[in-house]
């Protein structure tokens, strides 16, 4: 398979090239069905093709802005440019989303449409440099990267996110063997790593849900969301208000520690 760099340059999603240069890397068990499909690029792909992302730069335009009132709560703000955040929503939308996704709670709980798939390198390893700077050290230990698997969200009018707690996940691969989902053996997530790709649509805020107050947070496009979550103490209740018009495209994965990290919390 060829597939010419003036195609894809800027990913369109009506493009059947785009979605050839995926593969299905895994297929997940979800509420619904067990062949929900977990993509990977090809490994003849340049990366840059599907994912036309500036490798230097960047990093200049990016800053941190706490969260007032959530502990350990913070934004990361221009991450990625607007052309950067078409690109993905390219992407995902030339792969397609289903109502159904490979966790525990039912559509009815999670109303949105959902997208999975496993960047290569280039792609995690890219925005985990822009913004290495800005993340916190945990129980001494600093952080080792951000996951490789993207769960991506689409929100449309109507959707939402009743009240939940995110969980904690190793840090997965698409190797030569496959999907790997712990490809390493020594990382464990701590913190959410939300990353808005629009901000043209009413409604939908991340809410948390304190002991005695609620945060509204609305983070622009191309910034990032970032939060405690699974064995983490500071793992707050949240939820994803419902869309009242415009479209919502989220990605969301975590930031990686060392398992040492994570031993230290629970004891």
């Amino acid at each position: 398979m060829s597939v010419a760099a003036s195609d894809l340059a800027c990913p369109n999603p009506s493009s059947p090239k785009l979605k050839e240069m995926f593969f299905v890397a895994a297929k997940e068990h979800g509420q619904e069905r067990d062949d929900l499909p977990l993509w990977g690029l090809r490994p003849e792909i340049t990366p840059n093709l599907a994912f036309p992302l500036t490798s230097s730069g960047r990093s200049d335009h990016v800053r941190r802005q706490d969260v007032q009132g959530l502990r350990g709560g913070f934004q990361i703000l221009d991450l990625l440019s607007v052309e950067e955040c078409e690109a993905f929503v390219a992407v995902l939308e030339g792969l397609g989303f289903h109502t159904d996704a490979a966790v525990s709670l039912p559509y009815s709980f999670r109303h949105m449409t959902n997208c999975n798939l496993c960047v290569p390198e280039f792609v995690d390893e890219l925005l985990y440099k822009r913004c290495e700077h800005l993340l916190p050290t945990i129980a001494g230990y600093k952080p080792v990267g951000l996951n490789a698997k993207f769960r991506c969200y689409r929100y449309q009018a109507g959707d939402y996110f009743k009240p939940h707690t995110d969980g904690a996940w190793p840090g997965s691969r698409v190797t030569g063997k496959g999907f790997q989902s712990d490809a390493f053996g020594d990382r464990f997530s701590q913190l959410t790593f939300l990353i808005l790709l629009t901000d043209d649509y009413e409604g939908g805020e991340t809410r948390f849900l304190l002991e005695d107050t609620s945060v509204a947070v609305r983070t622009p496009r191309g910034g990032v969301l970032v939060f405690p979550h699974g064995y983490h103490p500071d793992s707050p209740l949240h939820e994803g208000s419902p869309i009242h018009s415009g479209v919502k495209y989220i990605i969301r994965t975590e930031v990686l520690y060392p398992l040492e990290a994570m031993k230290i919390r629970q004891s």
